[in-house]
């Protein structure tokens, strides 16, 4: 009966909510290849742009998205979207003559301080847009001009250990006084940012931009209301979720990191990325850290990060307290702080370890504090999902509610077998002294009915040949998400060396939706 439900509510979708709008975000065209990993050749461009073509793509412009959503014009049926982040010199001289060529739309974001020449990266030399060559690329009604910001896409201070985070999102920490900025003085800052960037734009081309490429990537709700608030609509991010006219404004877009090969462009088009996700990951408890004093904590976590290198895992849940739950490992007002250590751990694992896929697993208990409490936790670290031990449907609101500022597409699970509404995957733990029949049954009956799980193997003191065990039968009854903890990182068990690769094998299963 379920899935005649399910299958009677798919065709109840219309064709204009189903169809698939991919968007890709290109940053510099290069005659050759060259360090930088986000570039592309222009034979790979040129290439890449009559794929589209011979294919029957048709590349879309933000005004027909926009008619399309008011009704007065139809979705192609293969529609692409082109964007250009940064306002690289080389959008001019390489990217546009093969656009025009085809009469394709794009989008071009631009930095004004940085076409302003009033704010630069250190060490940055790509040559960038000049003003005008952007009222020229302007005149163009293949061309859309949209904001990077003026001077957000730069690094600041995020917390005491130095770590630094992208300015749009950072909440900027000061030595000097040992404080954080406000939330009130956030939002100020950013939206004198992005009123600045229209402001210089209308002037020197005569309009305003409708859209706004986060740098980065990296964005949260306040800044959202504020590009709303000042004209710009569509937000572009680097998310990796499909785009449906029902989910604009916001436009996730995939870009390229050490482009190979064509097929890695028509991946992309298919959202391969979301489709074939599979996360592996390890749990980690910070109770590891507590009591230590500020250089042993610093040497706990990269050890922590090598380790995770050699377990090649792409995602890791964070457990940010203490054993007893007493006490958490960053900023807010509802517990005791035993150290600012998570939006550190954090960075480490992004920048160094390359895992951006991280959830934070809160115990029992936990779900029933002040909203305040979740705010802080947002808005000191990244993260793309939250695990509540224990949760109803109201509280599942309510947290999502209180992260909506600061994590606006999180993903929720919830140690439960029954579906809860408002989660997105369920949390399936179980012992590692669980039979290998029960394990399979239990992965099996939640993958027939579609939905997500999580699931986590207790405890690293299981033998490694019982965890190998386990995965494989996981990976064979069809789970597409697992992995085990607490690993124990400062005693080095499970054996890395052995538990690596059924970590990271692949499960053969049917894609996402």
């Amino acid at each position: 009966m379920r899935r005649l439900l399910v299958l009677l509510a798919a065709l109840a979708v219309s064709p204009l909510q189903a169809t698939e709008i991919p968007a890709i975000a290109y940053h510099d065209i290069v005659d050759a290849a060259t360090g930088d990993a986000y570039a592309i050749t222009l034979r790979d461009f040129e290439r890449q742009m009559a794929y589209l073509a011979r294919r029957g793509y048709t590349p879309v412009s933000l005004r027909l998205l926009d008619d399309v959503r008011a009704g007065r014009a139809r979705l192609p049926s293969k529609p692409v979207l082109l964007t250009f982040d940064d306002g690289l010199r080389s959008y001019y001289t390489h990217a546009f003559p093969v656009l025009e060529r085809y009469r394709y739309p794009s989008v071009l974001s631009v930095v004004t301080a940085w076409v302003d020449a009033r704010s630069l990266p250190d060490g940055y030399r790509t040559p960038l847009l000049t003003w005008d060559e952007l009222r020229t690329l302007a005149r163009s009604p293949l061309v859309e001009i949209a904001s990077h910001t003026d001077d957000l896409h730069r690094g600041e201070p995020g917390n005491p250990w130095g770590s630094v985070r992208p300015a749009a999102v950072a909440r900027i920490y000061r030595p000097e006084t040992g404080r954080y900025e406000t939330e009130a003085r956030h939002r100020a800052r950013v939206r004198a940012d992005l009123g600045r960037a229209i402001g210089r734009l209308r002037e020197e081309l005569g309009v305003a931009p409708r859209a706004i490429a986060w740098p980065y990537g990296q964005y949260d709700g306040t800044l959202v209301e504020e590009a709303a608030r000042l004209g710009m609509a569509y937000h572009m991010t680097l998310d990796i979720d499909p785009n449906r006219i029902d989910s604009l404004p916001r436009i996730n877009r995939a870009t390229f990191r050490r482009y190979r090969a064509l097929a890695d462009f028509g991946d992309a088009l298919g959202f391969k990325a979301y489709r074939r996700q599979q996360l592996r990951y390890v749990q980690i408890d910070f109770d590891a850290f507590a009591g230590k004093d500020i250089g042993e904590q610093r040497r706990l976590v990269s050890r922590l990060v090598e380790r995770l290198q050699l377990l090649r895992v792409n995602s890791v849940i964070l457990r940010p307290f203490t054993a007893d739950a007493r006490r958490a490992f960053f900023p807010n007002g509802a517990l005791p702080i035993e150290s600012d250590l998570l939006s550190y751990v954090v960075h480490q694992i992004v920048s160094r370890a390359d895992i951006f896929e991280i959830y934070m697993r809160l115990p029992a208990g936990i779900e029933r504090m002040p909203p305040r409490f979740f705010a802080d936790l947002g808005r000191h670290s990244r993260f793309s999902g939250l695990v509540l031990e224990a949760a109803e449907a109201g509280t599942v609101a309510d947290v999502r509610s209180a992260l909506e500022a600061y994590r606006p597409n999180l993903k929720l699970a919830v140690a439960s077998t029954q579906p809860i509404p408002g989660t997105d995957y369920l949390f399936a733990e179980f012992d590692g002294g669980e039979t290998p029949d029960r394990i399979a049954r239990l992965a099996r009956e939640r993958a027939a009915d579609g939905r997500e799980v999580l699931f986590l193997i207790k405890g690293a003191e299981n033998e490694t040949a019982t965890l190998r065990a386990h995965m494989r039968v996981l990976r064979a009854a069809g789970a597409r998400h697992y992995g085990y903890g607490p690993d124990d990182f400062l005693g080095r068990v499970p054996d890395a060396r052995q538990i690596a690769v059924p970590l990271s094998e692949h499960t053969i299963a049917v894609g996402r939706r």
